[in-house]
Parts: structure tokens; C-alpha cells; sequence
């Protein structure tokens, strides 16, 4: 079973015990969380496709950690004025664990 979900307007593939790094997210660490902007939803043979989202399916997720991504330089040069500049950015991710994918069994 796996499931198509948006997360801040990005879309992954997700199913029942992996990892997946999306970008920050306000969640405390070991805190869980309800997705419902599932996309398309897949048991094997059956797939449910929303529209836009599947309707009474979520995903259960539970926050693993916070990290930083890898260290991007930037450095601007202007010629003739003799002036230079470097700064620095990481990006900030959540990590989080799937831990199930949920949809309502009257539907179906």
C-alpha cells in the first residue's frame, strides 16, 4: 500500500514505515500528525485517485527529528567597484516516520 501526499505543496510517495525529509515543518519532535491532502492512494489492485484529494483517506505520520541540509555558498562579485560578497544558507527539514495510511472503511 502506498499513497501520493502533499506536503506544502510537494508531492511523495509514501507508505507505512518509511522516512521521508520533507521541508520545515511548526511540529514539536516526537509529536504526530494527520495529513489529509492525500493525492492518490494504491492497496495492491484497487487506486483511488482524488480531486483533488481522496476523499476520508489520511496519513499518519509522527515526527522523527529536525536537521539541516548541506551548506549552499553564495557569492556575488561586482566588477570595477572592487567589492565582493559571501554569504552562507542551510535549509532547514523535518524528518518524518509513516506510520500508516488510513482511509475510511465505508468507503470502500
Amino acid at each position: 500500500m502506498y499513497a501520493l501526499v502533499e506536503i506544502k505543496g510537494k508531492q511523495y510517495r509514501v507508505r507505512p514505515g518509511a522516512e521521508i525529509v520533507v521541508d520545515r515543518l511548526a511540529e514539536p519532535a516526537a509529536g504526530s500528525l494527520d495529513l489529509d491532502s492525500v493525492l492518490l492512494l494504491s492497496d495492491g489492485g484497487r487506486v483511488l485517485i482524488g480531486d483533488p484529494y481522496v476523499a476520508d483517506a489520511r496519513v499518519r505520520a509522527r515526527v522523527a527529528g529536525e536537521e539541516r541540509g548541506r551548506k549552499i555558498r553564495v557569492a556575488t562579485y561586482r566588477r570595477r567597484k572592487r567589492t565582493q560578497r559571501t554569504i552562507g544558507h542551510r535549509q532547514r527539514f523535518t524528518r518524518l516516520v509513516i506510520e500508516d495510511v488510513v482511509v475510511d472503511a465505508a468507503r470502500g
